[in-house]
């Protein structure tokens, strides 16, 4: 019989740890391969971890609600089937835990999202959490410490009484998103450019085409596809690059490919699963993967690498009416922007006459590192006219 390592793994490229929130299984339960053995979450995304084999749970190494490095092992399992020696450990219990040391350079400013996130919600800002003295490995300050500092610190902001307010506990989903944004907002200088593009003949092919387009494609034809293709026609354009890019403290960093992020609305919160390689799709499989995603995202079935590696973001800020936004850029991608409401306008024409027309307002909020307001202020006018001139002979053509 092997004993393998779960490990803890690595949900997207910027996501260094994660977090075990509660073991689906016991020590000594038999295991099926493929079955949900503990529940975790990174600073992106909620998961389940499953084995790999089938056997039994020998021994859980961290216990729920512990932050833990990417790679490291989360439990031992007892299995008849061959494993890769890379997997395969002496089955034996987890050494004891050594004292912490002390180590200069990058691990003591290193912050878990947990820690991140209790220090938003109780108003300690980095320069405050950095004074503090640390017990974790390398000297990193832990959640433990982080709720000691605070038993003793005057925080001014007492919580309201149950008279005053109803106290909701926060979700996890809420957590994230809050820790999320902070992030956005405190790294990330930013402004936003709004432009306004005509939507007439969109609007008037997908009222004739909806039930024909679904017939044939099984898919829903909403806008979202339409604003998606014309960002990708835009950002194909060699001199938009910077906004399909990262920043980088050395140097700046350009995707080949695009991996389009599109935010949904959940009743607990915001999710961004993503698109990838978005930029090789036809109209009709961008649509198909679009509605996929949105769908797993409202069910609770989304993969956490379906919520991961995005390098540029839509966002529908028109779905309750607004016409424009300032949304927050989702770090560390270079851009997003916000499609609002559709509504008619009247609008004068180049000869001088009047007509009502189909309007969306678009919000783009660029990296200000990255992108300089020229470029950000063209991008948004090249994606008005991808969506003014869009080439329906390519639906048309797939619906015949």
């Amino acid at each position: 019989m092997a004993t393998a390592q779960i490990l803890m793994p690595r949900m997207g490229t910027s996501v260094h740890e994660g977090t075990v929130t509660q073991w689906l299984k016991q020590e000594g339960d038999e295991l099926q391969k493929g079955e949900p053995l503990l529940a975790a979450e990174s600073a992106k995304v909620e998961f389940e971890v499953e084995s790999p084999y089938e056997g039994r749970l020998a021994k859980i190494l961290v216990a729920a609600e512990k932050t833990v490095p990417v790679g490291e092992a989360l439990a031992l399992i007892e299995t008849e089937e061959v494993i890769s020696p890379e997997e395969e450990v002496a089955p034996v219990a987890p050494p004891a835990e050594k004292a912490p040391q002390k180590e200069a350079g990058e691990r003591r400013g290193f912050l878990s999202p947990r820690v991140k996130r209790l220090a938003a919600e109780s108003g300690v800002g980095l320069e405050e959490l950095s004074k503090l003295s640390g017990t974790g490995r390398g000297g990193r300050v832990t959640e433990e410490d982080l709720q000691k500092y605070l038993k003793g610190r005057p925080t001014g902001r007492a919580e309201p009484s149950p008279e005053e307010a109803d106290r909701i506990p926060l979700s996890r989903m809420r957590r994230r998103i809050a820790e999320r944004m902070i992030e956005s907002a405190r790294t990330t200088p930013q402004f936003t450019t709004l432009d306004v593009a005509d939507l007439s003949t969109i609007v008037a092919w997908r009222r004739e085409n909806s039930e024909n387009f679904f017939a044939r494609t099984g898919v829903r034809l909403t806008y979202t596809p339409f604003i998606a293709r014309a960002t990708l026609m835009a950002l194909s354009k060699p001199e938009f690059r910077v906004l399909n890019s990262r920043w980088g403290e050395e140097a700046i960093f350009h995707f080949k490919a695009v991996h389009l992020g599109i935010a949904v609305a959940l009743a607990e919160g915001l999710i961004v699963p993503v698109v990838r390689d978005a930029q090789g799709l036809s109209f009709v499989d961008l649509a198909k993967a679009i509605q996929t995603l949105s769908d797993r995202a409202h069910q609770g079935n989304l993969r956490p690498e379906e919520a991961a590696g995005g390098t540029f973001t839509l966002t529908n800020v028109g779905a309750t009416g607004s016409l424009f936004g300032t949304p927050l850029i989702n770090p560390p991608e270079a851009a997003i922007l916000g499609a609002g409401a559709i509504q008619k306008e009247v609008v004068a024409l180049p000869d001088g006459s009047t007509a009502v027309r189909d309007r969306m307002g678009l919000s783009l909020t660029v990296d200000h590192r990255l992108v300089d307001g020229w470029v950000a202020g063209k991008f948004n006018r090249t994606v008005c006219e991808q969506l003014e001139g869009f080439d329906l002979a390519e639906l048309c053509t797939s619906l015949t």
